[in-house]
């Protein structure tokens, strides 16, 4: 059986060759390796292939500019002023508020502008802004800045016009018909401009494990069905091939700035721009032409583009999809074999990469994306139809699809992740899917059983304490399985990922000890994907703060304090705190007892010293130290409190000095063990088989 392969002809060898060498060329002017420049072209010279020399040398001088258009670091100096500027990008969510980059009217420097209130202005637009100016070079959002400017006042004076005025138009009303508040309507704007701000984390984190976040890096597909969209709408009127090819031309240009120039569309219009000027000029021009001239052509005008990852994806997913579209064409059905091939031969392009910048990727995201392919075209050509006709049904029916991609990138985030290893098997399956079908079948089946084996865990009863990074979350399981879960860390993702370490799929109680973000921040986690049956929350605090947080959780919730108890399964609570309203959010933290066959677990949320001293004399097996090892801890409360084992939950690094020494140094002298969730999840079986199992725990009064 013959493999059939595209490869590229003798001119898109050459173009691909010369795009290479201004690769090779431009990264080395802006190393300290450039001596490895005169090598090549030396080398070059002396084999006659003066063309690939020239190339080397050309995207060496395109390096060499582009370091002398980064501006000297200088000398850090602080001033006032009032400048009228011309935005260079949109205003995006910051840190603190806003952030975009403006270009000086008078002068044509590019600083960047932090606002505390989304500015009333798009790229392009013209304003004037007064405030404090800080001169110290860097970067932000892909463009090299001389300083940082904190806006007090920021006034539009005039409108984008032209070409970028009508980009600028169609993104507005993009963001019109789309609502950046439900997840549907800010994926859905993620298919069209590749505006992914509002998306929510979680989403992005599950299309990434899925293999599906490609859609919303904007490329040549997108720009396909942009044009498609144009050309439906011009295709009641008679026009010349030429004509319809300039035209087409010109919506490339335009569908450029609505997205913002990102590196996968400038790749993606300018190797559709010059198969349309080929078409202008009568010359017909291959794909893998398309691509080298493309590649080339970018890195002239931007070398940067050369360490830009997405960038970089973009080019290895076109050459995989290029190449290997066609490798079972002569299988049926040939469409559903030419996706499958397209979408497994840019994986296998990408996956090098994606393991040396994320360490895995998705196993079986040639499968998802076969599913989500006509998902997200369907979505995104109804979508650009009701941006053009303005038509809100249009819109609904785009968003309706949409929720599907966001459903199955759900339901695939649990597949499994492989490195290299996985790519070298599946590499080897895919080749014996082409020469022999039963053979390769069965590699697939077997490939797929091992990779989905799951993980063993330990069986309860047991409590884990997550690693979240800086944060709090707890789990405990019965030995039937049941689930009691406290706190959810800061991170959405963080949480998922914890939650799939230890394969829990429902929660029966979720306590949330109280509202900073640290504790609650993973909430987005659930919503619509576990099963929570009931929600604690702290009393004295506001109803209408729990509302908003709790509104994705469907679930009942309870607002408790001290006195209340439960049991499920075997897991016996008791709240201990608050009896009271206190003066600090931390120290009206629920405090929860937790027994389990003999054996207490004491969790105090972010308690302090004053909360700490009204609670009653404990002595529990296992301790969560309260406030991740705050130094507002009571250490004599800690010494006289602590039992057989301690755990301190917190997140290597982080900018608040947990734990403190004094709280480490209270528990090395107590001389108890002490576990860190910042070197992993700790698990620590409970009941009989528990190592801290003792008779000497001091439980509270019932």
């Amino acid at each position: 059986m013959i493999v059939r392969l595209n490869r590229p002809d003798r001119i898109g060898r050459a173009a691909l060759a010369g795009a290479a060498a201004i690769a090779v060329g431009g990264g080395f002017a802006q190393s300290p390796f450039a001596w490895v420049v005169g090598l090549i072209v030396g080398a070059a010279v002396i084999s006659k292939r003066w063309t690939l020399g020239f190339f080397v040398v050309l995207g060496m001088t395109a390096g060499l500019a582009a370091q002398a258009r980064q501006p000297d670091a200088g000398e850090i100096a602080s001033f006032r002023i009032d400048e009228e500027v011309v935005a260079v990008t949109d205003p995006a969510p910051a840190e603190r508020g806003w952030a975009f980059v403006a270009r000086v009217v008078d002068g044509g420097t590019k600083i960047a502008i932090l606002a505390a209130e989304r500015p009333d202005a798009m790229a392009g637009d013209t304003i004037r802004v007064s405030g404090s100016m800080r001169t110290r070079p860097g970067r932000l959002h892909r463009s090299e800045v001389v300083g940082w400017m904190t806006a007090r006042h920021i006034s539009l004076l005039e409108r984008a016009g032209g070409v970028m005025g009508a980009a600028n138009s169609v993104r507005s009303r993009v963001h019109g018909l789309f609502a950046e508040d439900v997840p549907t309507g800010a994926l859905m704007r993620g298919f069209l401009i590749g505006d992914t701000a509002a998306i929510p984390e979680i989403a992005i984190d599950e299309m990434k494990r899925a293999g599906l976040v490609h859609f919303v890096a904007v490329s040549g597909g997108n720009v396909a069905l942009f044009l498609g969209a144009v050309w439906l709408g011009l295709g009641v009127i008679p026009l010349r091939p030429r004509l319809r090819a300039g035209l087409g031309l010109a919506a490339v240009v335009l569908f450029v700035l609505i997205t913002r120039w990102e590196p996968s569309v400038v790749r993606a219009g300018l190797m559709i721009g010059l198969v349309l000027g080929g078409r202008l000029a009568g010359v017909p021009i291959g794909g893998w032409t398309a691509l080298g001239c493309a590649v080339g052509a970018a890195l002239l005008v931007s070398p940067e583009l050369l360490a830009d990852v997405g960038f970089q994806l973009s080019v290895l997913a076109t050459s995989g999809l290029m190449l290997g579209s066609g490798l079972w064409d002569h299988r049926r059905p040939r469409p559903v074999w030419r996706a499958l091939a397209g979408t497994l031969s840019a994986q296998l392009a990408v996956s090098p990469l994606l393991i040396a910048s994320f360490g895995s990727v998705p196993a079986f995201s040639a499968v998802t994306n076969l599913f989500a392919a006509p998902l997200v075209t369907a979505a995104t050509a109804l979508g650009w139809a009701a941006t053009f006709l303005n038509a809100q049904v249009l819109a609904a029916v785009a968003t309706w699809i949409a929720a599907g991609v966001l459903e199955l990138s759900r339901l695939a985030t649990s597949l499994p992740q492989v490195g290299i290893v996985g790519v070298g098997v599946m590499v080897a399956a895919a080749g014996a899917l082409s020469w022999r079908p039963v053979v390769g079948g069965v590699a697939v089946a077997t490939l797929a059983a091992f990779v989905m084996m799951p993980a063993p865990t330990t069986p309860g009863p047991v409590v884990v304490f997550l690693d979240v990074g800086q944060g709090d979350a707890v789990l405990v399981r019965s030995a039937s399985g049941l689930v009691v879960a406290v706190d959810t860390g800061p991170s959405p993702i963080d949480y998922a990922a914890a939650l799939r370490r230890q394969r829990v799929s429902h929660i029966d109680l979720l306590v949330l000890t109280h509202s900073d973000a640290d504790h609650v921040g993973g909430l987005d986690a659930l919503g619509g994907r576990l099963t929570v049956g009931q929600v604690w929350r702290p009393s004295f605090t506001s109803d209408e703060e729990w509302n908003r947080l709790l509104g994705g959780v469907q679930s009942s919730d309870e607002a408790v304090r001290a006195g209340a108890t439960a049991t499920i399964d075997g897991i016996r609570l008791s709240v201990l705190s608050p009896a009271r309203r206190f003066a600090g959010d931390n120290d009206g933290s629920i405090v929860l007892w937790i027994e389990v066959d003999g054996v207490s677990v004491l969790l105090g949320g972010d308690v302090e010293a004053v909360a700490q001293r009204e609670l009653p004399s404990l002595r529990p097996d296992i301790l969560l130290v309260p406030h991740h090892g705050s130094r507002t801890t009571d250490t004599d409360w800690l010494q006289q409190t602590v039992g057989g084992l301690a755990v301190l939950s917190y997140g290597e690094g982080n900018t608040f000095g947990h734990p403190a020494p004094e709280v480490v140094a209270a528990l090395r002298d107590s001389g108890v063990a002490v576990y860190e969730t910042a070197s992993g999840d700790v698990v620590i079986p409970l009941g009989r088989r528990s190592p801290v199992r003792s008779s000497a725990a001091v439980a509270p009064a019932q």
